[in-house]
C-alpha cells in the first residue's frame, strides 16, 4: 500500500471521528434542551397547579349549577312540579355555555402551560348575580322554615341549621361556591404579583 493510500485512510478516519463527535455533541445538546424544557414545565405546574385545578373545580360547579334547580324545596322536602332549573333561564344557558368552553380552556391551560382566565371570570360574574339573588330569596323564606319547624314534636339546633341552609336553592349554592373560588384565586394572584413586584423593586433600590 502506498503512502498516499495510507494518508487517505487517516483522513477518512479523522472525518468519521469528527462526524461522530459532532453527532454526540448535537445529541447531548438536544437532551439538555429537552431536560431544561421539562424542568421549566415542572416548575410552572408546581407553581400554578393549585390555581388551575381550583378553576377546574369552580367550572364544574358552574356546569352543575346550570343543570340543577334554582328553586329550593318547600320546608319538609316537598318539591313543586314546575320548579325552575338553570336551563329555563338566559343566565343558566349562558352559564352552561361559558362552563363548556371553560373545560376546553382548562385542558389548554394544564397541558400547554398557559393561564387564560376570562371564561372563568365571565362565569363567575353570572354566577355571583345568581347566587346573590338565590341567597336573598332563601333568607327571605326562613320565617316559613321556622313556622314549619315549630310544628315538629322534637327538633334540634342541627335541624334548624340544615333546614335554613336548605331554603337556599342548590343552584345558588353551586354558583356561590364557584364564584368564590374564582374571585379568591384571582385576588390571591394579584396580591402575590404585587408582593413580588414590591420585593424586586426594594431589592433594586438596595443595590443602588
Amino acid at each position: 500500500m502506498s503512502d498516499d493510500d495510507l494518508r487517505d485512510d487517516d483522513v477518512a478516519d479523522d472525518g468519521m471521528d469528527g462526524g461522530a463527535e459532532g453527532y454526540s455533541e448535537a445529541h447531548e445538546a438536544a437532551l439538555a434542551e429537552a431536560q431544561a424544557e421539562r424542568l421549566t414545565r415542572q416548575a410552572y405546574l408546581h407553581g400554578v397547579d393549585r390555581q388551575l385545578f381550583r378553576f377546574l373545580f369552580a367550572n364544574c360547579c358552574f356546569f352543575a349549577a346550570a343543570l340543577v334547580s334554582w328553586e329550593a324545596a318547600a320546608p319538609g322536602g316537598s318539591n313543586s312540579a314546575d320548579m325552575v332549573s338553570g336551563l329555563d333561564t338566559v343566565r343558566g344557558a349562558l352559564l352552561l355555555a361559558f362552563s363548556v368552553y371553560g373545560f376546553w380552556t382548562c385542558f389548554l391551560n394544564i397541558f400547554h402551560g398557559q393561564m387564560k382566565v376570562w371564561p372563568f371570570l365571565l362565569s363567575a360574574l353570572v354566577a355571583a348575580e345568581v347566587a346573590i339573588g338565590g341567597i336573598k330569596d332563601g333568607i327571605g323564606r326562613w320565617d316559613d322554615v321556622a313556622a314549619w319547624l315549630s310544628t315538629l314534636k322534637s327538633k334540634t339546633a342541627y335541624d334548624d341549621l340544615i333546614h335554613r341552609l336548605g331554603a337556599i336553592s342548590p343552584g345558588a349554592w353551586l354558583c356561590a361556591i364557584g364564584a368564590f373560588l374564582v374571585f379568591w384565586v384571582l385576588l390571591a394572584g394579584l396580591m402575590s404579583g404585587r408582593s413580588s413586584s414590591k420585593a424586586s423593586g426594594g431589592g433594586g433600590r438596595r443595590r443602588r
